[in-house]
């Protein structure tokens, strides 16, 4: 072996490679650091489509408004609570929560005039009902009522059973009758109402308006009352009894 052998040649650097390795490093990370603002602003942590013009083409996530999450949310409760409600309350019923359309009041555009307030109409072989329910802004219950159309009742028939064939609550306080004149055609009205409070300081009522004004058939109406509704200092489920004071008892013959 000669022992004065040269070395090895270093081995040469390849520069244009490393230029290309570190501007391929650059592209990907300016690509990373892109789709990393792209994201950002897509779910409003930064507002760069709306900070700048010209970015305003970038995508963004629709962030749902506080009273689209209360509509939601109240028409979710309602179709529970409503359904619910009649099951407890009214004999003979079919409704039930899978069968049943709650949706909210609305005016004949098909415009809802009452945010807060959901309805359930339903038919029976026999009468008819209407029930809805109110919640407060704080998404709690306000009141329940039910409305249920039955042929004409006699005025003669004791009002607890004429309830009775209907309803599955049984009143807690006497009933108290009124004959009232409600209009210029002399039609006479019967209100009858049975209205308490419960322990839970609940108010609730039943009633049968017998007959309906200018319709042969009666009225039965049920009604829950809670502390927080602003119906709670009324002393009655009826719109109709708290509109007679100081009508006339009886029509002119």
């Amino acid at each position: 072996m000669n022992g004065n052998s040269e070395p090895p040649a270093p081995k040469k650097v390849n520069i244009l490679g490393l230029v290309e390795l570190g501007t391929g490093g650059i592209i990907l990370g300016l690509i990373v650091f892109v789709l990393l603002l792209v994201a950002l602003n897509y779910f409003n942590i930064l507002s760069l489509s709306r900070s700048f013009p010209l970015l305003s083409f970038l995508p963004t996530k629709q962030q749902k408004s506080p009273e689209f999450a209360k509509t939601a949310y109240l028409a979710t409760h309602a179709a529970r609570d409503l359904p619910d409600f009649v099951q407890f309350t009214v004999k003979g019923t079919t409704v039930s929560r899978t069968n049943s359309k709650v949706d909210f009041v609305k005016n004949t555009k098909g415009q809802v005039i009452d945010s807060n307030r959901l309805i359930l109409n339903w038919t029976e072989t026999n009468f008819a009902g209407t029930a809805s329910i109110s919640y407060s802004n704080k998404l709690t219950i306000d009141d329940k009522q039910i409305l249920i159309f039955v042929p004409k009742l006699s005025t003669s028939i004791d009002p607890q059973i004429k309830a009775s064939k209907y309803l599955k609550i049984e009143p807690m306080v006497k009933w108290d009758c009124t004959n009232i004149c409600l209009n210029d055609k002399n039609t006479e009205t019967t209100i009858c109402e049975n209205f308490w409070t419960d322990k839970n300081k609940v108010k609730r009522g039943v009633g049968i308006l017998s007959p309906i004004l200018y319709e042969n058939r009666s009225n039965i109406f049920i009604c829950e009352v809670y502390p927080t509704s602003p119906l709670y200092n009324r002393n009655s489920c009826s719109n109709y009894k708290e509109a007679t004071k100081g009508l006339k008892r009886h029509c002119v013959i």
